[in-house]
């Protein structure tokens, strides 16, 4: 088939050609004050959270199942990850040479997934989102699960298992209109169970969860040397890399974007937050992303899900510069992606300003260009039977236009029927200047028609948008100490006297530091570039070269925080900084190799 081109950047990547790319984001985090055991330079682990665990019984309608999900027909599939409640593995322990990855198999499977015990559990990130309007509805029969040991495979193209994505699941087990929201490695949200059964996309023989699923992108036009071929794109994705776009290394296999930063409160178990680094789409990638995405995922109740999006971009190494030739002015196109199972929910309504809707079952495309906000009611469902008041629905409230902001633009159509993916994408193309960020609240809703409309219209206007930055002399620290690990002098995220203290935000011009892994040596590195190991690989056609994260070099393990270049310090502050390498001399540890690891200044 022909590669794909980019019709409309605004409505990410043209679907219903061989080759597309696209991008992603994520979360926020917890307080210090979280339980959780001592575990050296990993942080502290987390209970597990199992299915089993004591939790009232009650039917689960939106799944088909009892409520421990391990019932059911033979068509379900045991998943291998399952430890236990409360269990701890070597690859969280206090040792640094422990594993934070599970191994793909001989059978394909995935690529270094991380399992959620394995995940830092301390205030890392503090208030990254602004405060919302919105109050929880009613959270008491919501539920987080993170050791789930049954997946129904049926309901997914035959191709892929779901237990090499899934990562955790927030579940609301109300009798009249239950639902489960299931989030994948990549941050991305893949799967909505709800009492009409599974309404996201069943994913395609090319690849499962990357695109046909819940997900941020950015398009970053500077690095755009868009095909052919499609390794020189400037998509960015928040799940993960198409593995049909390198078969030699995935195919069968995914590459979900590192989870490197979660946010989980026992006493919130109707929230989940996530950091992810975007990955561009399609390897061996020439650009790098050097973008995180953040995703705060609230359950209100009442069929009401919260999503907050937060990008951070710190890539000031631009490949190219604009393709007119000027310098880079940054400009991005910011838009969650996503959409629904079309044989599920076929018509689509479409909201007017009056609040009222229409029917649009039009193409996905060109013929059927992106619509701005202002022109609608802010929201669009897709409904099992439109002629039908209560008929199950799910809206994405998108919002209304926001004064001496960006306008947000909404795209939505059918593909191909083979795909039984409609895409329903928001969008907003608004500079992004390395050192600064952007975030986004919306609003996903479920249940009866009617009333998904009366809520839809209560909604738009609490969504909000718009530029986040923070200040160098307000933003939070994080202490940080140095032990001794396998003959390495390294961090910890424990001890008695701090060593030096980084950022709990991104603040303005900051890097992200983090700690990867040299999985040919064993050694763990600390870098503000995890790229940094990466060998480069010709990309066919062209003269260039670029990165296959999944090639085994390195594993990206999580971000310590932020710190600052020193070129970068906010004039003025009164804040007193030291160099990294004045503190933390091990150069097996911090060898300063990476493009951004020059004259870091930490607190």
């Amino acid at each position: 088939m022909k590669k794909r081109v980019i019709l409309l950047i605004l409505t990410g990547c043209i679907l219903f050609s061989s080759a597309s790319c696209k991008s992603k984001i994520n979360g926020e985090f917890l307080d210090s004050g979280s339980s959780g055991s001592s575990s050296g330079m990993f942080g502290d682990i987390p209970v597990e959270i199992d299915e089993n665990s004591n939790i009232p019984e009650e039917s689960d309608a939106s799944t088909g199942e009892n409520n421990n999900m391990t019932g059911g027909s033979n068509s379900k599939t045991t998943s291998s990850k399952k430890t236990g409640s409360g269990s701890s593995s070597s690859s969280g322990n206090s040792s640094a040479s422990g594993d934070n990855s599970v191994s793909s198999g001989s059978d394909g499977g995935v690529i270094m997934n991380k399992p959620f015990k394995n995940f830092t559990n301390q205030l890392l990130f503090g208030k990254i989102f602004p405060a919302s309007p919105t109050a929880n509805l009613d959270t008491s029969k919501t539920y987080f699960y993170n050791n789930i040991s049954s997946f129904d495979n049926t309901v997914w193209y035959p191709k892929w298992k779901e237990e090499n994505v899934f990562f955790g699941q927030i579940q609301n087990k109300s009798t009249a209109n239950p639902y489960t929201l299931r989030i994948g490695q990549g941050g991305q949200m893949y799967s909505i169970k709800t009492r009409i059964g599974e309404i996201m996309p069943p994913q395609n023989e090319e690849h499962a969860w990357i695109d046909d699923t819940l997900l941020m992108t950015v398009y970053q036009y500077d690095l755009g040397l868009d095909g052919p071929p499609d390794q020189l794109t400037g998509f960015i994705h928040q799940a993960g890399m198409y593995p049909h776009m390198d078969k030699t290394y995935l195919d069968t296999k995914n590459y979900w974007s590192p989870m490197v930063a979660l946010g989980y409160d026992s006493k919130k178990q109707n929230e989940l937050t996530t950091v992810n680094l975007g990955m561009i789409s399609c390897g061996p990638a020439y650009n790098r992303s050097d973008v995180l995405f953040y995703q705060k995922n609230r359950d209100l109740g009442g069929g009401i899900i919260e999503v907050t999006y937060y990008v951070y971009n710190y890539n000031d190494s631009y490949t190219v510069k604009n393709k007119d030739g000027k310098p880079a002015d940054y400009l991005t196109d910011f838009g969650p992606w996503g959409g629904i199972r079309t044989s599920a929910l076929p018509d689509m309504a479409v909201s007017k300003q009056d609040g009222t809707w229409g029917i649009s079952n039009a193409a996905f495309g060109p013929a059927n260009p992106p619509r701005d906000s202002s022109t609608t009611g802010g929201w669009m469902a897709a409904v099992e039977d439109a002629k039908t008041s209560t008929s199950f629905a799910y809206s994405w409230v998108y919002g209304q236009n926001k004064a001496g902001k960006s306008p947000i633009l909404m795209s939505f159509g059918r593909t191909d029927v083979n795909r039984d993916f409609t895409v329903m994408a928001p969008v907003i193309r608004t500079p992004i200047a390395p050192g600064t960020g952007y975030y986004y609240r919306t609003y996903f809703i479920m249940g009866d028609f009617n009333k998904v409309v009366q809520l839809s219209n209560q909604y738009a206007s609490k969504t909000d948008y718009g530029p986040l930055t923070f200040p160098e002399k307000t933003s939070a620290l994080i202490p940080l100490y140095l032990k001794t690990e396998n003959g390495q002098t390294v961090i910890s995220d424990t001890g008695t006297s701090p060593a030096f203290h980084v950022y709990a935000e991104p603040v303005k011009n900051s890097k992200p530091l983090y700690l990867i892994k040299d999985l040919k040596t064993g050694k763990y590195k600390v870098t503000c570039d995890p790229y940094m190991l990466m060998p480069r690989y010709p990309i066919s056609g062209t003269d260039k070269v670029g990165y296959r994260p999944y090639d085994g070099s390195t594993e990206i393990i999580k971000i310590y925080g932020y710190v600052m270049p020193s070129n970068k310090l906010e004039g003025g502050t009164g804040l007193t900084y030291k160099r990294l390498d004045s503190v933390l001399k091990d150069a097996s540890f911090y060898p300063k190799t990476g493009i951004y690891d020059a004259n870091i200044m930490v607190r």
